[in-house]
Formats: structure tokens, C-alpha cells, sequence
């Protein structure tokens, strides 16, 4: 698993305060390819389910992508401010990122489900363990990198 890991982690996952749309595009498109060359290795599909598996999985990894344009957008405004953000701007922020977590869990719950249904239990299951899994290692790669709140005005 964490070889395969590596391959996730080759693009910058911060850095993006100076990044456009195209260049976010961009980083999503190269890590999708990425991440379902792991997911490929890590889900053992019968033939005669991969393809509603992986139609699922399209459906998913797209929703998924605009929710990850979100959280980029929210920590570009975070390293933008920080060092200058008052408890409000904070607070607010703050609500956002639990929001978007939130957001993301549903996501993945209902996918879950979705995936249970159409395809079978262990693939749902399977489907669950690797997306948890690599939203994990995400979220500590990011918060392991971004700057720690010292003082904040207010």
C-alpha cells in the first residue's frame, strides 16, 4: 500500500495559493489517474462487476473532485491569511473545513451504499476501507504542511 501511496503524493498538495482553475484541473485529473490505479489494485472485482463498479466510481471520483476544488479553495484562503486573520475570519473557516469534511463522509457513505446495492457487499466494503484509507493520509499530509495558528486579532 504505501508504494502505491507514493505515486498519490508525487503532486503538490499544497502550494496552491498561486494555482488557477486549469492548473487544479490539472493536478485532479494526473492524481484521479492515480488514485484508480490504486484503487485497481487494492478492490478485487469479479469480471461481470467491474463495469457497474467502476461506472460507480466515476460517478463518485466527480463528485469527489469538486469537493476537493473546494477544500482548495479554503486552504488557499487560509495560507493567504493566516498570518493577518481575525477570530471571525477563523471561526468561519473553520466552520467551512467541517463542513466540507462532513460533506466528504456523506460522499463516501452514500457511495458506499450505492456501490452495496449494485455491485455486492465486500466490493462496498473494499470501496469504503480504500477511500477512508487515502482521505486520511491526505488530510494529515495537509495538515502536517500548513502553517499552525499562533494569534489571531480579536
Amino acid at each position: 500500500m504505501r508504494k502505491l501511496l507514493v505515486l498519490l503524493f508525487t503532486i503538490p498538495v499544497l502550494g496552491v495559493a498561486q494555482t488557477s482553475n486549469e492548473e487544479i484541473d490539472y493536478y485532479q485529473s494526473i492524481f484521479g489517474m492515480g488514485k484508480k490505479e490504486v484503487v485497481s489494485q487494492l478492490i478485487a472485482l469479479d469480471a461481470d462487476k467491474a463495469d457497474a463498479f467502476w461506472k460507480l466510481y466515476g460517478e463518485y471520483e466527480m463528485s469527489r473532485k469538486e469537493l476537493g476544488k473546494e477544500r482548495i479553495a479554503l486552504l488557499t484562503k487560509y495560507a493567504d491569511n493566516y498570518s493577518v486573520m481575525e477570530a471571525s475570519e477563523l471561526k468561519s473557516l473553520m466552520m467551512e473545513s467541517m463542513s466540507l469534511s462532513e460533506k466528504n463522509e456523506k460522499l463516501i457513505k452514500s457511495f458506499y451504499k450505492r456501490i452495496e446495492k449494485q455491485v455486492d457487499p465486500i466490493t462496498a466494503a473494499q470501496f469504503y476501507q480504500v477511500e477512508s484509507y487515502l482521505l486520511s493520509e491526505i488530510r494529515a499530509e495537509i495538515f502536517g504542511n500548513i502553517p499552525m495558528v499562533e494569534k489571531i486579532k480579536g
